[in-house]
């Protein structure tokens, strides 16, 4: 694993935007940066591939002990979720869509820093943008990257006829992904209409869109926990089929990386994580289980000293053993390994000065040979 330096292509930023991805820079700052690559071997592909398999299987359990045993409590799940989630676990709604953010430096086994399981982002740059980068830059060269194909088949096995597809779209990394995601579904043959979140309504039997149109299928870029409790009675109440599935609430609660490292003690690939500070005698990283983000994460040191003081703390946290991304030319690195229909599909990468990634930090696209 290394990073390399490559020129930018000329007029890369018309090149993208062929591809949908308007929010290549935010801020007046560059977030697709291409000027930098990161170059893996097949045999560290495959230590990731592995890794994020085994990580996904474990979560599976770790769901269906929480589900089983009804422990939403432990991850202060509010109880009016409870029986849509379960619903939607006995009912068999699967996965399409989620990311582990990883730490891997070639060397030692990736460590699971958390799991994106509900409203994941940063696909359409790890799936089409990275590829096209890669077939007009090396062309000769491989890259761990089937998001696209998987997501089409991932869709055609849903057997939808058609799918409402919202998010907040005033914001342009959500539309941008969202609109990604409605040209995977034409692809597979489903019909699609984009909607904003906050004009779906309910009319006393189906949730419909702004045109009054009863809505059976859903993807939401919208996370469950923001949603009021009169919602999840309503979805009881109704035949909607939304994706993500509920039972996502649990995988997407940083939480449950406290139950999974008390389901799995001293797995590789995992970190100490708990409740309580008192468990970690040395330095740590407090997250807010429901943060967004780098919202609510503070790099704590085993004196208490923060080193990172303009994070903002909220609400529930848990205490992750600290596990500092790869660094390599003054540059920490987190890999974002993407799960689709329940298997290893690729990764994106993203990079910053400081340990703790932020919604500016580059993404920067790889290569295998």
């Amino acid at each position: 694993m290394e990073r390399v330096l490559l020129a930018p292509r000329k007029n890369w930023q018309s090149h993208v935007e062929k591809l949908g991805f308007g929010f290549h820079s935010i801020d007046d700052m560059v977030y697709w940066n291409e000027g930098i690559s990161y170059h893996f071997s097949p045999s560290e592909i495959e230590v990731l591939e592995k890794a994020t398999n085994e990580i996904h299987a474990m979560c599976m359990k770790l769901v269906s002990d929480i589900i089983d045993n009804q422990r939403y409590h432990e991850l202060n799940i509010p109880e009016f979720a409870w029986p849509v989630i379960e619903l939607s676990w006995k009912t068999l709604q699967k996965t399409n869509i989620g990311r582990l953010d990883i730490c891997y430096d070639g060397i030692n086994p990736p460590k699971l820093l958390e799991y994106n399981g509900d409203t994941p982002v940063c696909l359409l740059e790890a799936s089409l943008v990275q590829k096209q980068w890669l077939e007009t830059v090396l062309p000769h060269c491989g890259q761990f990257n089937s998001l696209h194909e998987r997501l089409v088949e991932s869709w055609r096995q849903c057997h939808f006829e058609n799918c409402h597809l919202a998010c907040r779209m005033e914001y342009p990394e959500m539309l941008d992904n969202i609109n990604y995601l409605a040209k995977t579904m034409q692809e597979a043959g489903i019909k699609t209409q984009l909607t904003h979140i906050d004009k779906i309504k309910w009319d006393g039997e189906h949730f419909i869109d702004e045109n009054k149109q009863a809505i059976d299928k859903l993807f939401k870029l919208f996370p469950w926990e923001w949603m009021i409790e009169e919602v999840f009675s309503r979805v009881m109440h109704s035949q909607i089929y939304i994706i993500e599935p509920a039972w996502k609430m649990i995988l997407n609660n940083k939480g449950m990386m406290v139950l999974l490292w008390e389901m799995f003690p001293g797995h590789p690939n995992l970190l100490p994580t708990y409740f309580d500070t008192k468990k970690i005698m040395s330095d740590y990283v407090a997250k807010t289980i429901y943060g967004r983000g780098s919202d609510g994460v503070v790099l704590h040191h085993y004196n208490h000293k923060k080193s990172a003081p303009h994070s903002v703390e909220y609400g529930q946290q848990v205490y992750q053993q600290v596990h500092l991304p790869a660094k390599i030319d003054d540059r920490y690195t987190v890999i974002g390994s993407w799960i689709i229909d329940g298997q290893s599909a690729g990764i994106g990468i993203r990079e910053d000065i400081t340990p703790i990634l932020h919604r500016n930090s580059h993404f920067v696209p790889h290569f295998v040979d």
